[in-house]
């Protein structure tokens, strides 16, 4: 591994995470037309096809029969993610130092924490 930074050398805390997540989706960062189009699925004209629907920098989509707004992302080392549950108010941040494939889960970590708590 070339860099101990997650893409792009960005870095941060869970509870840096949360305050952004907060302001993200609490209207203080964005006008409300804004954050409409931030997290309504997009179509591209590059032709870029997300393997989820996805608004300006953000995947929406239904995790465990609930509505999100978020994003995960991993490099060698790193793996994280980043969730809203709109509707329940509610986020969910992990992050972690190590790949996707040494996790003892198959697929998505926030898919499984959200069957947990809401029992699906």
């Amino acid at each position: 591994m070339a860099t101990y930074n997650g893409a792009a050398a960005l870095y941060s805390t869970v509870e840096d995470l949360f305050i952004w997540n907060e302001a993200l989706h609490n209207g203080k960062l964005l006008s409300e037309e804004s954050y409409k189009e931030m997290t309504s699925p997009h179509k591209f004209s590059n032709g870029f096809v997300p393997f989820v629907p996805y608004g300006l920098g953000l995947g929406v989509e239904d995790i465990a029969g609930h509505h999100t707004i978020g994003h995960p992302g991993q490099l060698y080392g790193f793996h994280s993610d980043i969730l809203r549950i709109p509707d329940e108010n509610i986020s969910y941040i992990f992050l972690s130092n190590t790949n996707n494939y040494q996790l003892k889960v198959k697929g998505r970590v926030s898919e499984k924490v959200i069957e947990i708590l809401y029992g699906d």
